[in-house]
């Protein structure tokens, strides 16, 4: 029991972290981080098949990523469907990341941008931010 409580903890904070990082980019955001959590899930699913597929020299369409631009493209439309979700402009230091081992959308803290140090999102190993973690 006391376990369960911790996760909803975790997962509350994220969210709450989501809603603050979402309001300072667009003011007039409507969604809660809990919308903006499950948004950001169903693109972090997809972006780790096509990590894991770019991994495997497969690709989008039939065109491997490695031989083609074909996975810089797929970053860049990744990049503005989470801009999308944030009303427009995307989270300081994001970058989609290509090992489909982890996480796939993150934000980077290494460079020390506003999104990495005020906004308490979960992190990996890496002290890198996910923006949609599955916290069990």
């Amino acid at each position: 029991m006391k376990r369960q409580l911790q996760i909803n903890e975790q997962r509350h904070r994220h969210h709450a972290a989501l809603a603050a990082l979402a309001n300072s980019l667009n003011p007039y955001n409507k969604l809660s981080g809990l919308q903006l959590w499950r948004k950001l899930r169903r693109l972090e699913i997809a972006a780790r098949s096509a990590a894991c597929a770019q991994c495997n020299g497969e690709g989008y369409g039939g065109q491997p990523y490695r031989e083609t631009e074909a996975w810089e493209t797929f970053k860049a439309e990744t990049g503005a469907k989470v801009a999308a979700i944030f009303g427009g402009k995307l989270p300081p230091a994001f970058f989609v990341n290509g090992d489909p081992r982890g996480y796939v959308l993150k934000l980077d803290s290494g460079n020390g941008e506003k999104a990495a140090t005020e906004f308490p999102l979960h992190r990996d190993w890496g002290n890198n931010q996910i923006l949609a973690p599955v916290i069990e």
